[in-house]
């Protein structure tokens, strides 16, 4: 497999090499080996893994399915030359992961350049943010994923500084948020097995309080097993599209969401995206009745499994999706992501990125992104002004 190539012409030559034996080839053995990475360093236990043959066998027929199809975002030379210069020196470098790839710019790049802003603040894995109104003033809202319980910090937009803390009041989910956005006014967060949270704040009681209980984003499929470990392998093409309440990591393992400021009213209209770690993919939600819903027909390739960290919609309606560590942190700027099946118009920057990156909010010009280390407690955070061409 080359470099350079879009996702059916790898899947074509997955199936030359692969086929649809139980055997494991050479070339699963490097598709597998390579799969998975963290912080530069193979896990070989998934090195002659069946599970992620079948793995990928099942990217390449969903490929196939895309509607955008042979335009889904073949991965640029420099990206892949970026990957290869790093996997050489593991031994499994030049071989990018069958089906797996990520968005070809079809414009002139982004730019960002940092702004002042503080370096950090004084919280462990900021996995989500939003902006919020707070008091009448606008704020980003940071939130801690699992083992925290809700943990937030409010930050001032312009120097970072921290405004406010609390806990946000959890319903019988697991508190593993791992995405924020704004629905009317209202701040909405999801957890990695798909479950949407409604919290409004209250500014006489200075506090958030939950608006209604936690739901999921679809049918819970109870076959998906709750634990979904490091959440990067993709579940079963026919599962369903929710983990049981308790899940963390698991089936979809949803990463972010993000809604649009100004959605559009014709019905099954989508108003937002969720974004599945595990796939790579990001997914059109719908809004009805105040209940919003993931459409698992609606949907496009973004990133490798595994790659992917957060979300934002601007107020020029366009998506700016991060990547982690594993892709240097490089953010999607996703035109017409809500005209599916016509394919996104596809831009990106590499300027805007910190630390571990996960979360990112959009306020005007100003992308912010927020680094998850792990249990530090402290995470790291940068403000960039960006522009668009």
């Amino acid at each position: 497999i080359t470099f350079g190539e879009s996702v059916l012409s790898r899947c074509a030559k997955f199936d030359a090499s692969v086929g649809h034996d139980d055997g494991v080839t050479h070339s699963e053995q490097k598709y597998s080996g390579f799969g998975w990475v963290r912080y530069g360093a193979l896990t070989p236990r998934y090195r002659l893994s069946e599970s992620w043959r079948l793995a990928a066998r099942r990217r390449c027929d969903k490929g196939r399915q895309m509607p955008v199809s042979e335009a889904t975002f073949p991965e640029t030379m420099a990206a892949q030359a970026k990957l290869q210069a790093t996997f050489m020196a593991v031994a499994l470098a030049g071989v990018l992961p069958a089906c797996a790839a990520e968005p070809k710019a079809n414009l002139a790049d982004v730019t960002c350049t940092q702004s002042d802003f503080l370096p950090s603040l004084a919280m462990p894995e900021a996995s989500a943010v939003a902006p919020i109104v707070m008091h009448g003033t606008p704020r980003l809202v940071v939130i801690s994923d699992s083992g925290h319980a809700g943990s937030y910090t409010a930050l001032d937009v312009t120097t970072g500084t921290t405004i406010k803390t609390g806990q946000l009041p959890l319903g019988a989910t697991s508190d593993d948020l791992e995405g924020a956005t704004v629905l009317q006014g209202d701040l909405i967060g999801v957890t990695s097995a798909g479950w949407i949270y409604r919290w409004r704040f209250d500014d006489a009681l200075d506090q958030f309080t939950l608006v209604a209980p936690p739901y999921p984003l679809a049918p819970v499929d109870l076959t998906l097993p709750l634990d979904g470990g490091s959440g990067e392998s993709p579940p079963p093409e026919d599962s369903g599209m929710a983990c049981g309440a308790e899940g963390q990591n698991c089936g979809r393992n949803y990463e972010s969401i993000c809604l649009s400021p100004t959605p559009s009213t014709a019905r099954d209209a989508c108003v937002g995206l969720v974004v599945s770690k595990s796939e790579g993919h990001a997914y059109c939600l719908t809004l009805h009745d105040d209940v919003l819903q993931v459409d698992r027909n609606r949907n496009f390739l973004v990133g490798l499994p595994g790659a992917l960290a957060d979300c934002a919609i601007d107020m020029e309606n366009r998506a700016w999706i991060g990547a982690n560590i594993l892709t240097f942190g490089r953010v999607f700027v996703l035109t017409h992501w809500d005209k599916l099946p016509a394919a996104p118009i596809v831009q990106r920057t590499d300027d805007a990125t910190i630390g571990v990156p996960e979360g990112i909010a959009v306020i005007g010009t100003d992308v912010y992104r927020f680094s998850d280390a792990g249990k530090n407690t402290v995470s790291a955070m940068a403000k960039f002004s960006c522009v668009v061409p």
